[in-house]
């Protein structure tokens, strides 16, 4: 069961409010009592700051001790997402100047995108992507602007400091990955299908470009879909990136080429619906909301194995029908749960037959090499 608290933020998870949003977030605050822990569990899902918008957009008393403290927080992620912005700029304007090709991801893009001000989305880092071919003057021109950039650049920190506020890069190197024949493809083949159709974007001044229409929606799908599978009670999917995924859709639903979306991101309907339904008060959410995948292959099967025989089978065979909605979706909005169910049995059975197909081949080297 979801605490009010919870579920007032999950209201809030849309960039752009309305009259009648804003009549029915009044009514839902109507009942509302948990003041004392909204500022926090806002935090920890980054939607302080487009909590506090909305409540104020609807003219709605917040008692004085959480309105402060909300209003710390929020300034607080302004100082730090002025920092970010400035940052960004300053790498735009040095990769525009050689001619270095540079796409930024979500945050600071989707911030100028999508948000009424920027400063509703928070920034904990600076997302770029380049081509394997631009890698090293990437780096030179990173290093030059004074960031810390290791020798190996994989899986470390990119970072420097600017205004007393450390601002770190999350480099992605690549653009069309391989389509891979694995459990969590959607989730973890981030490329997959992208054109190279670019849109732009303007921060303090500078031309930037993120990825085209339909691309960047299936990235923020699958970034969704990539922290549900690897999400827990202590580490939840944040709802700002529920509301990055709606809000993108809302904004360009008009122009988006849809037939092309079902094509790369079957699963992109049914998830958007889901994720939808959190800030409309009208909607079931589905259930088993915050009831996270823990099963096989997510967790190694002498792992499940301890736990005896009915537990691996249920944390593998039966998840939640909210991870379900979320994690599978389906070309069609609402798509019945057994349907869903169905896929993700199936989807298991493709993923052993396929660790087997792969691990035999080397079981029988390994043992050709040991008779020798």
């Amino acid at each position: 069961m979801i605490s009010p608290a919870y579920r007032l933020i999950a209201m809030c998870t849309r960039a752009i409010g309305s009259p009648s949003y804003y009549a029915a977030l009044r009514r839902m605050v109507e009942q509302f009592e948990d003041w004392a822990s909204l500022p926090e569990l806002a935090e920890k899902h980054g939607m302080a700051a487009l909590l506090y918008h909305h409540l104020r957009g609807a003219d709605i008393t917040i008692p004085m001790e959480t309105r402060t403290v909300l209003q710390g927080i929020v300034l607080r992620r302004q100082r730090h997402a002025r920092a970010f912005m400035q940052a960004t700029a300053d790498i735009l304007r040095a990769f525009n100047a050689a001619g270095v090709p540079l796409l930024v991801m979500k945050g600071v893009a989707l911030g100028m995108l999508i948000y009424p001000d920027p400063m509703l989305r928070p920034l904990s880092d600076i997302d770029l992507a380049v081509a394997p071919a631009d890698l090293t003057r990437t780096l030179h021109l990173l290093r030059e602007l004074g960031y810390e950039v290791p020798e190996s650049h994989i899986d470390s920190l990119i970072w420097r400091s600017v205004e007393g506020i450390p601002v770190t890069i999350d480099l992605k190197v690549g653009g069309e990955s391989p389509a891979q024949t694995v459990f969590w493809e959607t989730a973890s083949n981030d490329f997959a299908g992208f054109a190279d159709e670019r849109q732009s974007f303007t921060c303090l001044g500078e031309r930037g470009l993120t990825l085209g229409r339909e691309a960047l929606l299936i990235f923020l799908s699958r970034h969704l879909a990539k922290h549900l599978l690897k999400g827990s009670t202590t580490n939840p999917l944040r709802l700002i990136w529920i509301a990055d995924l709606v809000s993108y859709a809302e904004q360009f639903k008009s122009t988006l080429d849809w037939d092309k979306l079902d094509r790369f991101e079957p699963s992109l309907r049914g998830r958007l619906a889901t994720c939808a339904a959190y800030s409309q008060p009208d909607q079931r959410l589905p259930a088993g909301i915050d009831r996270y995948f823990h099963g096989w292959p997510h967790r190694s099967s002498a792992e499940l194995r301890a736990e005896g025989a009915f537990a691996l089978v249920r944390q593998s065979c039966c998840p939640s029908e909210w991870w379900l909605r979320l994690y599978h979706g389906s070309t069609r909005q609402h798509p019945p749960t057994i349907t869903l169910r169905m896929h993700h049995l199936g989807t298991l059975g493709r993923f052993a037959l396929h660790r087997t197909l792969v691990r035999v081949p080397t079981l029988r080297w390994s043992r050709r090499v040991g008779m020798r």
